[in-house]
């Protein structure tokens, strides 16, 4: 009962006065950064940082968290509308919200993602609350063998995305993990594979890859399919408008047949937000890897399923509040979002930990309340503005590929501030543009270039610090072994999932 006192006036602090000001603010800066390829809700929580020094604390985090909530799912919407994500979580979003969009269903993919993202934003922040202390302490409990394994099981999701090719699939994901390990040794900071080019020292910017690889590329497809002028290339640039009027909204049967799909995003999001250093790009991933080999059509994704929009947008917008879950409790953040929100924190005088409930209670449940608030707000704002962006996708293609592309060089070189960025993600467009010419899939390289330097730096902790056992660290704890029994899952199911395709395909023919 005490919980429910507490989170009602939480949820008075967020909606009194300028608090609302600064929530709706938020979500409506967050959806917009978010939508610009390359300008993620880190990078407008990094611009506004300096501005909330003004600001009382809870005025602070209501701002900061509503465009946390925002910017995640404001990349949705320019992967389901251009095929290009506007951040690396709505990577996964594209998949099947940019087909869905090329069917004349864009109003259904925008909605699908906007209810999902709401979903899975409430239902972690219900995790927050009730379950912080319990969760954070089983985190804990997770040393670098344990990540490890982890991420090998994030990896094992790479044979589902694989396309009909599992061979081109698999050398697409070597290379993302071979250039996960240029620049500078993570452990012993020797360098690696640089040569001679200072540059290169630093590796490649995750942001600029994305950027590359899964935008800028699908521009060059586009250049070319209209430089050809054949009708079916000119279909493919052009967004079609809806065929009937279910095409235009999110159905009550669509959220029948998503329910569970939802629901499974969610918890996927919540775990994944909980382990510190994951990302909802991670999360994305695996929550629509699991919808893909459950599913009892797995050949329809990637070709317009609105479970493959939902899958993705309910785990990345659980990943938000979830992180938040070791923040508060040990003052350990789960992301980068959520490191910038410690120093916040610090900044003024407040240490996350057991402390910080006694003695800041209002200020915890401000903090809860406003991922709820945040996404009933961003659900009335996208509901109301939604049309608007549908029209966007009217525009002429020799309008948009020029703004697109602009926003991608920006949004390159504000990732770091770096000359040469501009210049690695025209690099990575040609790779993603050649992968596309000769049938290599570009997201398995995707993966595999996000989860590299961090199964990476796990294994060679855990090894360093084995002593005796050797590679049988790996299976020295409870954990451990819990871990090996879910990658066997996940290996038995892919194999599964790849052999009924092929039944199908075989059935139709």
């Amino acid at each position: 009962m005490e919980v429910l006192q507490n989170l009602l006036l939480g949820f008075i602090n967020n909606f009194n006065g300028i608090n609302f000001v600064y929530l709706v603010g938020g979500v409506i800066i967050g959806v917009i950064l978010g939508a610009i390829p390359g300008l993620t809700c880190g990078t407008a929580i990094a611009l506004i940082i300096p501005m909330s020094y003004y600001m009382d604390t809870a005025s602070a985090m209501v701002l900061l968290l509503s465009i946390f909530v925002g910017g995640i799912y404001g990349g949705s919407i320019s992967a389901i509308l251009l095929g290009t994500p506007g951040t690396p979580a709505a990577a996964a979003t594209s998949m099947d919200g940019y087909p869905m969009a090329k069917q004349g269903k864009s109003g259904k993919a925008l909605e699908a993602a906007l209810i999902a993202s709401a979903l899975g934003t409430v239902f972690s922040a219900i995790i927050l609350i009730f379950f912080t202390e319990p969760l954070a302490k089983l985190a804990m409990k997770f040393g670098s063998k344990e990540y490890a394994i982890l991420i090998l099981v994030a990896l094992s999701m790479v044979g589902s995305i694989c396309g009909k090719s599992f061979a081109r699939g698999m050398l697409s994901a070597f290379l993302g993990l071979w250039f996960s390990t240029i620049g500078m040794d993570p452990l012993i900071y020797a360098s690696r594979y640089s040569f001679g080019n200072a540059y290169l020292l630093s590796g490649f910017d995750m942001v600029v890859v994305m950027i590359g690889l899964l935008a800028v590329s699908e521009l060059l497809v586009q250049v070319e399919a209209l430089h050809q002028k054949t009708k079916d290339n000119i279909d493919r640039c052009l967004l079609p408008p809806p065929q009937t009027k279910d095409d235009t909204r999110y159905t009550w049967k669509d959220q029948k047949k998503t329910a569970f799909t939802t629901l499974r995003g969610c918890v996927i999001g919540c775990i994944v937000g909980i382990l510190p250093a994951m990302g909802s790009a991670v999360a994305s991933y695996m929550s629509y890897d699991y919808a893909k080999r459950g599913s009892k059509d797995p050949c329809s994704f990637g070709k317009g399923n609105v479970e493959g929009v939902v899958a993705s947008e309910s785990a990345n917008n659980a990943v938000c509040a979830a992180a938040m879950i070791p923040l508060l409790s040990f003052g350990i953040p789960g992301d980068a979002t959520t490191a910038m929100l410690l120093g916040v924190f610090i900044m003024r005088g407040f240490y996350p930990g057991p402390t910080l409930f006694t003695k800041q209670p209002l200020l915890i449940y401000t903090i809860y309340a406003a991922f709820i608030a945040a996404a009933i707000v961003m659900v009335i704002i996208m509901k109301l503005s939604m049309p608007l962006f549908v029209k966007a996708c009217k525009a002429k293609m020799n309008i948009i590929i020029p703004c697109v592309v602009a926003a991608c060089i920006i949004g390159s070189y504000v990732s770091r501030g770096n000359i040469m960025d501009p210049l690695v993600m025209m690099f990575f467009a040609l790779i993603g543009w050649l992968f596309s010419k000769f049938g290599f899939p570009a997201t398995p390289m995707l993966v595999g270039y996000i989860l590299g330097k961090q199964f990476e730096t796990y294994l060679r902790q855990a090894l360093m610090t084995a002593g005796k056992l050797g590679y049988g660290v790996f299976f020295s704890s409870t954990i451990c072994w819990i871990l090996w029994a879910l990658l066997a899952i996940s290996i038995f199911s892919i194999v599964r999932s790849k052999r009924r395709s092929k039944m199908m395909q075989l059935s139709a023919e």
